[in-house]
């Protein structure tokens, strides 16, 4: 199982993926001297994701109905809560594996 699947799956359901399968991916990258390459697509994923929210956000809070605007709020703040727990371990393995 892709490491991107993982992260594209938390942050699209919001829930909470088995570290272990997270782990064995991230540790079969680190074996193959990929880390740094990984640490990399790591951080480009999250800022895509982010923009992503970012953009959708903007346009509903032009909006002259701002109810959908804070609904999608709460919504991209759970997802990003709940990937949180899965992300900064792996961020936090790869920065103590010093690559």
């Amino acid at each position: 199982m892709g490491i991107f699947f993982v992260f594209q799956y938390v942050c699209q359901h919001g829930v909470f993926f088995c570290p272990l399968q997270m782990y064995s991916a991230v540790y079969k990258c680190v074996c193959k001297h990929f880390a740094e390459q990984l640490h990399a697509d790591l951080c480009h994923h999250v800022l895509q994701v982010v923009q992503r929210w970012s953009t959708d956000l903007l346009q509903l809070s032009q909006a002259e109905d701002k109810i959908p605007f804070l609904v999608k709020t709460d919504y991209f703040l759970s997802q990003f809560s709940n990937a949180l727990s899965s992300i900064v371990p792996l961020f936090t393995y790869l920065v103590n594996g010093q690559f």
